[in-house]
């Protein structure tokens, strides 16, 4: 594929000129009902961002299962955005037109943040953007919570999407203090069998004080 037919992907226009032509609901990569045997981590009352949500019910789906929590979704398109609000009403889901590498929300914000394809469209346009997008992630995220990425980058030669993704999450940001306190990521990968987008999970720890920027992975292959 050419990269110009590539990089348009990480063009807020050519979203704007998609979501104009058709803003009907449309599920990116997985269903809630495929990734849910993943989202054990996911207490009822868990504060849950969908980042680049689009026109996905995701988050209505999590709020039929019963959660009772916060529920946020951000897409930079505002006609998705108004598509969302209409299929989403009476659910108590709030919906924002906001660029994921500048979030409205403050710091330690949510429990789980999900990513349905947006790390993928962003990562056409190079590393910066996503770093960007990750580096917001790791702020608002609390310790302790996970960042559910689903993508079409699989394990195997993933160093060129994963690089700048990490790059971002481990980002250390000065406080009004004056301090950089240090994040520590534990991963871990799941893959169907026989193909299928690949799901990363990270789970945000506090690093020692001394302690350097760091990343634990473990893979995990479901039949299916």
């Amino acid at each position: 594929m050419a990269s110009s037919a590539i990089n348009k992907y990480e063009c807020p226009g050519y979203w704007g000129e998609r979501y104009a032509a058709d803003d009907s609901r449309f599920e990116w990569f997985v269903s809630f009902a495929s990734i849910r045997p993943l989202l054990g981590f996911v207490r009822r009352g868990s504060a849950v961002l969908d980042m680049g949500c689009g026109t996905s019910l995701f988050l209505a789906d999590l709020r039929r299962d019963g959660h009772r929590g916060r529920l946020v979704g951000v897409d930079i398109v505002e006609k998705a955005v108004r598509a969302l609000r209409r299929e989403t009403r009476g659910l108590e889901i709030e919906v924002y037109c906001d660029d994921v590498r500048a979030l409205r929300f403050g710091a330690s914000t949510f429990d789980v943040v999900v990513d349905k394809g947006t790390i993928d469209a962003m990562i056409c346009g190079g590393a910066a953007a996503v770093q960007a997008a990750c580096a917001e992630v790791s702020r608002v995220l609390r310790v302790g919570g996970r960042f559910v990425v689903c993508s079409h980058h699989l394990v195997d030669g993933m160093d060129d999407w994963l690089r700048p993704v990490i790059d971002g999450l481990t980002t250390t940001t000065t406080t009004t203090k004056g301090d950089q306190p240090v994040v520590a990521w534990g991963l871990d990968v799941h893959a169907l069998e026989g193909g299928g987008p690949t799901i990363y999970i990270f789970t945000k720890h506090r690093a020692s004080p001394r302690g350097a920027p760091s990343l634990k992975m473990a893979f995990h292959e479901h039949a299916g």
